[in-house]
């Protein structure tokens, strides 16, 4: 960086890094030093804040690896760092040679559009939230006049209601039997029961150790949580309101007497290191295939859980509790249709009680 006097007028040069490569930023004709000086600190705060001078030339990807170097230096999650780097890979093999200037709306919507024609709608929506990030930044810095994702339609296939299916009462106590009554003590069939009694994540369960589990009191700690990416990390669970305390049943505790009799050495988390949900939804669909029952996912054990409880009438408060939402509204909205089954057998009882009156 330098300011120098070219006649009579002064010049500035900047020096910046987009991506690898250096760039120089020249101005000339300031008729005084101070204005040059007043020029040269506000371009070199912009830098600072992700502007990069001379949009028109700059290819998006370098602008993009530029923002997510600054982005995952905030100390993000392990799987959102992975999501990120996944996005970059795409980003570097479908859109190199396009500058950033390029990058205009009708561009932004043709590679959302392109990218849902063969992934799913929630899918798109996160690449698309992705990308998107760099871009509002650009916008928000002055470095493109145009905020290319505004109003930007998500399309996609539709979702499959795979992971809101849920086992029915009669397929859970089949599955809750056929879990029992295995002689092998299977750790993957335990993890698979845990989720079920438990209503836990699959990542929850994964993170469990022998010091989260209190038999006197008949309680798990659930206060971490397995990535489901290598190498596995153990982190901080979804949200604050996921670390919880939960009650289990004593036929819970009786699976666990007889795996601790079959296996004589147990890694720190006791359903294995290399254990994954990857493994662990093959295994579970495998038993579902055996015993006949529709196929979900092990998200859906979650399901299964909430469902059986709001069946049988147990307060939603603590529903929400035990599965760890944020508040109970997500509660709610997630199980709406169970509720209004549940407010019409009330508004029956209250109408019954009030014509006796």
């Amino acid at each position: 960086m330098s300011i120098r006097l070219d006649g009579k007028t002064y010049t500035v040069i900047v020096n910046y890094k987009v991506g690898t490569s250096y760039k120089r930023k020249v101005k000339r004709g300031f008729t005084t030093k101070k204005s040059a000086q007043q020029y040269e600190a506000q371009l070199i705060t912009q830098l600072s804040a992700g502007y990069t001078p001379d949009a028109n030339n700059v290819l998006f990807i370098d602008y993009y690896d530029k923002w997510l170097t600054k982005h995952l230096s905030y100390g993000l999650k392990p799987q959102t760092v992975a999501n990120h780097k996944w996005t970059q890979q795409y980003v570097h093999t479908h859109l190199s040679g396009i500058t950033l200037a390029q990058m205009d709306r009708n561009r932004f919507q043709q590679i959302i559009d392109q990218y849902a024609l063969e992934h799913k709608a929630s899918t798109t929506k996160q690449v698309a939230l992705r990308i998107g990030m760099p871009l509002k930044e650009a916008f928000n810095t002055g470095v493109i006049n145009v905020d290319p994702t505004y109003k930007i339609k998500i399309n996609g296939e539709k979702s499959k209601d795979s992971s809101l299916k849920f086992l029915e009462e009669d397929e859970l106590n089949q599955l809750l039997s056929y879990i029992e009554s295995d002689t092998t003590a299977n750790l993957y069939n335990f993890v698979i029961y845990t989720l079920a009694l438990s209503g836990a994540r699959a990542g929850e369960a994964l993170a469990l150790t022998f010091s989260d589990i209190n038999e006197t009191n008949k309680t798990l700690r659930i206060n971490k949580t397995k990535t489901n990416i290598r190498p596995h990390q153990y982190t901080q669970p979804k949200t604050s309101s996921s670390i919880r305390t939960i009650s289990m049943p004593d036929r819970w505790f009786t699976q666990l007497a007889k795996i601790k009799a079959t296996y004589s050495d147990f890694d720190e988390h006791f359903f294995g290191e290399s254990t994954d949900q990857s493994s662990l939804l093959r295994r579970f669909k495998k038993i579902l295939s055996q015993l006949g029952i529709k196929q979900i996912s092990l998200h859906g054990l979650r399901h299964t859980h909430a469902s059986y409880l709001i069946n049988h009438n147990v307060d939603i408060a603590y529903v929400s509790e035990r599965l760890g939402h944020s508040n109970i509204t997500v509660t709610q909205n997630t199980y709406f249709h169970l509720l209004q089954k549940t407010r019409q057998s009330e508004a029956n009882k209250a109408i019954n009680l009030l014509n006796k009156s």
